[in-house]
């Protein structure tokens, strides 16, 4: 098996435990099939309390937000002085408070999407 096979491979089982332990019961507003999937603000909101709920490593590295097919922002964790890392819980909520101040400031279409680049640890793939 190639490089790319093991990647590909890696990366579903990441996404089939975050589908399993994060996002069950929540519909992507572009299809669960997405490889990166969009959230309204009220099921992102589910996925942050998710993230912080379950713990043990997992976590977001990236929230952004699109107002329908328009990107507005994005942040980071490393831009949260005091957050200890991309699980931590108040750049969780801080950030995406943050975004939801760039949402309503930027009324124009009112179909905001969030989206997030999260980790799962190897430890819970196994």
């Amino acid at each position: 098996m190639n490089t790319t096979e093991r990647n590909k491979i890696h990366w579903d089982k990441k996404n089939k435990f975050f589908q399993k332990n994060i996002l069950q019961g929540l519909v992507p507003t572009n299809g669960i099939d997405a490889r990166i999937q969009f959230f309204t603000e009220k099921d992102f909101e589910q996925v942050i309390e998710r993230v912080i709920e379950f713990g043990s490593g997992v976590a977001l590295y990236g929230i952004e937000i699109f107002d329908g097919d328009e990107y507005l922002d994005n942040l980071v964790y490393e831009e949260f002085k005091n957050a200890t890392g991309p699980d931590d819980e108040t750049w969780l909520r801080s950030a995406f408070a943050q975004l939801k101040e760039v949402a309503y400031k930027n009324k124009a279409k009112m179909q905001f999407h969030y989206s997030a680049t999260y980790h799962v640890p190897e430890a819970l793939l196994a």
